[in-house]
């Protein structure tokens, strides 16, 4: 039985019309899974292997970018 994904991090993220958005990064083996807390979920690309990837899957797939945080 596989184990569940691992959660990475949450990170806050500011959508293209200004909404304020947490995506959920967890790691399952190789695949980064996202999830928003309305229960919008993606499992990324096996192409993508770092968090530098994530968040151009985030880009792509919520239409946000991740807000820098200190």
């Amino acid at each position: 039985m596989p184990s569940p994904p691992k959660p990475v991090a949450t990170l806050d993220c500011q959508t293209l019309d200004g909404r304020t958005i947490f995506v959920t990064v967890a790691k399952e083996g190789r695949l980064y899974h996202l999830s928003t807390p309305g229960e919008r979920s993606h499992i990324c690309h096996p192409s993508v292997s770092s968090l530098d990837g994530v968040r151009r899957e985030i880009l792509l797939v919520y239409r946000a970018r991740v807000v820098p945080t200190i």
